[in-house]
């Protein structure tokens, strides 16, 4: 061998012996040797070097904690059964040792909905879930509910005996409940009305409904008109009654969540009011008759002029849709306020003005009130006491018999007037005797509460019924006096000139009502 060869000889030689030794892992034991996917297994044996793998059959598993003799790893995602685990590094890979992959423990991490009554129904949403094979509500402690697989979901429908809680579902692993809670919503029970206040009224009137289970309304009917619920609690609500057409009782209900209340009674009006443009007169005139028009008028209880009150005991007549009235003789104010009061409150009224001059009766001006009595009489020693007065250029006389004021007897008897009421007051009821052109109006004179004096008020009735209100109105004389009177019906004003004492045979002849107009 020469020279060269030695030295390549020695050379080779000398790089085997400077190649470093391999030591690949040594795995001597797996703990548990079965466990469920996810699960924690310590890994024991020697030489695991810096960075190695550990496989679950294929499947790599995540290393929690290493050291050169001890893994700490979990259970990958894998399939079931039966398998191996072994440990690699750059040196090698060691033996494998068996291992059996159990069924995990089911996971439910969402819930939808997050809350519901019982018998509705909720998607349970999570990992290994196909195989649970029972599913609680309330943290495990109701009934079993029923449920049903929905791809890889559960729908479990909700036990009647469940309250809130975490959802609990068992498979073979075990039981394992869920990370949220489920809420059970308790359903509010069905309304219950107990009484109405006031339990009667008009439109715009605020009722005070009060009972049980009043919260989360849904719905206030009032006569089947649905109404807005306003400051309600569990025991109380308020609403504003709707608008009536006519008098009735009404059923009040409410609606929640829970369903629909009894129903209450509720006796509903409709609301009176002043259409002061067709008011007979448009003026008031204190002690003369107001004939007011507008609608509702049936339940009116009283009526306000200023601050006088008319009841309905004396109103001179009435109707749904008019009342005629005698405006009180203290009212002074310029500007009147004439308002209708009924059992369902004080209602907005009309302003009227004060006639305070002019005699002639028109839609402004309904004639001078009489304050002092006025008898508006003739007599002679024979003959009965008799009205007499002009109308239409024509005498008309009303016989008195008897004065009815100062006892006084003629030399005729007889009953030529009846007595009468009409708004809580008397009246002294005349019928025309003996006129050269007939009228003929019946005439009413009103008495004062002792019945010994005249107010001068009168009402004339006319032979098709229609009534005339208005007022004697001095003439000059103090035992003589004009009456002056209109119907609130058709406007029509009548006048009866008084006759003065000027002899038999000037109102025979008729001369003397040349000068009435």
């Amino acid at each position: 061998m020469n020279r060269l060869s030695l030295i390549v000889v020695l050379l080779l030689v000398s790089l085997t012996a400077c190649e470093k030794k391999k030591y690949p892992p040594q795995l001597t034991a797996v703990s548990p040797s079965r466990a469920p996917i996810f699960d924690e297994v310590v890994l024991t044996g020697s030489q695991f070097g810096d960075n190695p793998t550990v496989l679950f059959g294929g499947e790599v598993a995540d290393i929690l904690s290493q050291s050169e003799s001890r893994l700490t790893v979990e259970v990958p995602y894998m399939s079931l059964g039966a398998t191996t685990v072994r440990v690699q590094n750059a040196d090698g890979s060691s033996d494998p040792l068996p291992f059996t992959v159990q069924q995990p423990l089911p996971y439910a991490t969402d819930l939808t909905p997050s809350s519901g009554r019982v018998g509705s129904t909720v998607l349970i949403e999570g990992s290994f879930l196909n195989g649970v094979t029972e599913v609680r509500f309330g943290g495990g402690t109701s009934s079993p509910a029923s449920f049903q697989q929905v791809g890889d979901a559960i729908r479990a429908t909700v036990p009647a005996n469940s309250t809130t809680g975490t959802i609990c579902l068992r498979n073979a692993a075990g039981v394992n409940c869920s990370f949220r809670t489920f809420t059970i919503d308790i359903p509010q029970p069905a309304p219950v009305i107990g009484g109405l206040s006031p339990s009667q009224g008009v439109g715009g009137t605020e009722i005070t409904i009060s009972g049980q289970n009043l919260q989360s309304v849904q719905e206030v009917k009032i006569g089947g008109q649905t109404v807005a619920a306003r400051s309600n609690t569990s025991t109380s609500l308020k609403v504003t009654a709707p608008t009536f057409s006519s008098l009735a009782d009404v059923a009040v209900t409410v609606r929640t969540s829970g369903g629909t209340s009894n129903a209450w009674n509720f006796k509903g009006a409709p609301t009176p009011s002043i259409d002061k443009a067709r008011c007979v007169p448009t003026g008031l005139i204190p002690g003369s008759a107001l004939t007011l028009k507008g609608s509702h008028f049936n339940t009116v209880s009283e009526v306000w002029v200023g601050n006088a009150a008319v009841p309905a005991s004396q109103f001179i007549r009435s109707s749904a849709d008019e009342i005629t009235l005698k405006v009180p003789a203290g009212v002074t104010n310029s500007d009147v306020n004439v308002r209708i009061v009924n059992q369902y409150g004080t209602h907005a009224g009309e302003n009227f003005a004060l006639v305070t001059s002019g005699s002639g009766l028109n839609t402004g001006n309904v004639g001078t009130g009489s304050t002092t009595p006025i008898l508006s009489y003739q007599s002679d020693a024979c003959r009965p006491n008799y009205f007499l007065f002009c109308y239409n250029g024509k005498w008309v006389k009303y016989y008195v018999d008897n004065n009815p004021l100062t006892g006084a007897v003629g030399c005729e008897t007889g009953i030529f007037y009846t007595t009468s009421t009409l708004g809580g007051s008397a009246y002294n009821v005349y019928t025309e005797r003996y006129t050269a052109a007939a009228p003929p109006f019946t005439l009413m004179l009103e008495l004062t509460s002792d019945k010994k004096q005249f107010t001068g008020f009168v009402v004339l009735t006319a032979p098709n019924g229609e009534r005339f209100f208005g007022n004697v109105v001095k003439s000059g004389q103090i035992n003589a006096g004009d009456i002056i009177a209109m119907s609130p019906t058709t406007g029509t004003v009548v006048r009866l000139c008084a006759l003065r004492n000027e002899g038999s045979s000037q109102y025979i002849s008729g001369q003397a009502c040349s000068v009435c107009k």
